[in-house]
């Protein structure tokens, strides 16, 4: 079971998974095998110090298991420091925590996550430009959360409604933004505030999900 007092464990791994999922490129090759490069990435450095850590401290890195140069991803370890899982749990709102409506699910075994939100400065598009995407994505592209997607059919559909991402992704997308848009210091900031709570409201209206973010 996933929940919120199990914190430590989530925020550390939703950190490695950021790392490993935009840019491990589509050759799908350990991010231990190219560490010392991609540590010295602009993305990175960026992505990083919005999750407050900074890699040249030793916040977080990479590393074999074995201690090998090279290794299979199942193998390769996120090592982030005592310092850096503090840095991580000050910076980062667990938004949900529990069961999510997964294809996989089955009458005796299913899938729990948990989604975590951070703040993240306005021009942070603009000054993460080089991400290759991950070894399950084809590409990776910045995208208005109030906005539709374009879909494999050649059609588009809003990326806050169930069902345009896969499994519970949406309904994440969701609770981040509710957490975000709630705080004191955003609320009236955000150019395109009223159309994310227009989005918001639609997507609710139609989901099944709303008893989880009363």
């Amino acid at each position: 079971m996933v929940d919120d007092q199990e914190y430590m464990t989530p925020v550390t791994t939703a950190a490695r998974e950021l790392i490993e999922e935009t840019l491990t490129g589509k050759d799908a090759k350990s991010i231990c095998d190219n560490w010392s490069t991609i540590k010295k990435k602009k993305s990175l450095k960026v992505m990083m110090t919005t999750m407050g850590l900074d890699v040249g401290k030793g916040d977080i890195k990479f590393a074999c298991k074995g201690g090998e140069d090279k290794c299979k991803e199942v193998d390769c370890e996120a090592a982030v420091s005592e310092e850096g899982v503090q840095k991580l749990l000050s910076s980062a709102a667990l938004v949900y925590a529990g069961y999510v409506d997964d294809p996989r699910n089955t009458d005796n075994a299913w899938m729990e996550s948990f989604a975590l939100a951070w703040m993240v400065p306005d021009d942070l598009a603009d000054r993460v430009t080089d991400l290759p995407g991950g070894s399950d994505s084809t590409e990776v592209a910045w995208w208005p959360i109030h906005k539709s997607i374009p879909k494999g059919s050649g059609e588009e559909a809003p990326m806050l409604k169930d069902g345009t991402l896969f499994a519970s992704h949406s309904f994440f997308l969701r609770a981040g933004t509710h957490a975000l848009l709630e705080l004191p210091k955003v609320r009236g900031t955000i150019t395109n505030y009223a159309a994310i709570q227009k989005a918001l409201a639609k997507a609710e209206k139609q989901s099944p999900y709303n008893l989880y973010l009363k």
